[in-house]
């Protein structure tokens, strides 16, 4: 186990190692870290066929982006088909979530400073979202309980058509985890991080991930649909 992330030779000895005739990797967004390119590096040296896909998330996030190709996948559908459907669920894919402070993901220095919006701050509890490869300081409280709140306001209005799945997340606190499940209602399951990960977030990480379910898209002729 490390903190720092895979190189090119682990990608490369994945993937030819795999066992089936094309691979498909799925990396966190490019933003905030070297896997998409050292997974590229690697796709590109294999004699196997790879595709490389950047999640334009990470963590609990990109579980569900990887979620999304496995079940197309699971379905026999084409390596062409499991891509199409990452990379649809990576522009929908949407993660809020609360921490002490920014300042471990800063002093870890793997997520750029302009990504990192907004200034360190003397609340409590810091709330960041991370959608389309960028993470953004959506505010500071108080207290967990404020905090769970304005989780809980963008998990409902983000989830007004329905979700695809959904996810609770959590740095070493199961605890406030549960009580984070128990305030948005059901959710597909509940992840902890890996310590390599608490290395760059810190301790008292918790949040939710949810894939929305696309918008309806309008299908046949256009005779067909002016009929309708």
């Amino acid at each position: 186990m490390r903190s720092s992330h895979p190189f090119i030779t682990d990608y490369l000895a994945a993937i030819d190692e795999s066992e089936w005739d094309e691979v498909v990797v799925v990396t966190p967004a490019m933003e905030f870290a070297g896997m998409y390119r050292n997974a590229s590096l690697a796709a590109e040296l294999s004699a196997r066929p790879a595709t490389v896909v950047d999640s334009r998330t990470a963590a609990a996030g990109e579980a569900l982006v990887v979620l999304a190709g496995a079940q197309a996948a699971a379905a026999g559908e084409p390596p062409a088909t499991v891509v199409a459907e990452l990379e649809d669920a990576s522009r929908r894919v949407d993660l809020v979530a609360t921490l002490d402070t920014l300042e471990p993901i800063r002093r870890s220095r793997r997520v750029p400073a302009p990504v990192l919006t907004g200034s360190p701050g003397g609340a409590a509890h810091s709330i960041f979202r991370m959608r389309n490869g960028s993470v953004e300081l959506v505010g500071e409280v108080a207290s967990e309980e404020e905090a769970f709140r304005v989780i809980h306001e963008a998990f409902e209005s983000g989830s007004v058509g329905g979700l695809e799945s959904s996810t609770v997340f959590h740095a070493d606190s199961p605890g406030a985890a549960e009580r984070l499940c128990h305030l948005l209602g059901d959710v597909d399951f509940v992840s902890g991080f890996s310590a390599a990960m608490q290395v760059h977030t810190g301790p008292g990480v918790v949040g939710a991930a949810w894939l929305p379910k696309p918008a309806r898209r309008a299908t046949g002729s256009i005779t067909e649909i002016a009929a309708r």
